[in-house]
């Protein structure tokens, strides 16, 4: 999951803002992109991300899993397979 994903799962269970912010502070922004772009793998499956449909569907399922780095990661994921 993205920052944003684990700061609405951890206030919907009732944890301080201060607490979240803190925890969330201490996680490395290399570790988020490295997750966003395994999850953009898993998303773009079978997928032809050079097709904006595609792309689209593989960008809204990054989001929904609250990554705000899913146009760089899928922007990454476009050089790999290049």
């Amino acid at each position: 999951m993205g920052a944003r994903r684990i700061r609405m799962e951890l206030r919907r269970k009732g944890v301080d803002g201060d607490a979240i912010d803190e925890a969330l502070s201490s996680i490395d922004e290399d570790e988020m992109l490295s997750g966003a772009l395994k999850a953009a793998r898993k998303a773009a499956s079978g997928k032809d991300i050079s097709d904006p449909k595609d792309r689209q569907k593989v960008l809204a399922a990054l989001a929904r899993r609250g990554y705000s780095e899913a146009k760089q990661a899928l922007d990454m994921l476009k050089e790999e397979s290049e």
